[in-house]
């Protein structure tokens, strides 16, 4: 079963992102993650807190737990973005 099949929901993502806010205020790379993530907050406030300043390497490496896809690569899909969200919301 794909990772993206565990993705717990929008609204669960979304109080997970606000675990973050504060964090995010103090990012100093945010229009450039921003960009990145194509404008998504709510989705570049965890990677901001759990990746940080090295997040542009971490887009362009195959990843083992989303299964061997690049951040970058789960962009592109709404399936991808579950999946990347799934992993973001696991990692410790």
């Amino acid at each position: 079963m794909p990772l993206e099949d565990h993705y717990s929901g929008d609204a669960a993502f979304t109080a997970f992102s606000a675990c973050f806010e504060a964090s995010w205020k103090g990012f100093a790379d945010q229009d450039n993650l921003l960009a990145a993530v194509g404008g998504s907050v709510e989705l570049a406030r965890p990677i901001a807190a759990k990746v940080g300043a090295s997040y542009p390497a971490w887009f362009q490496r195959s990843i083992g737990a989303l299964d061997c896809m690049t951040p970058q690569d789960c962009l592109r899909t709404p399936a991808g973005i579950r999946r990347l969200k799934t992993c973001l919301m696991r990692m410790p």
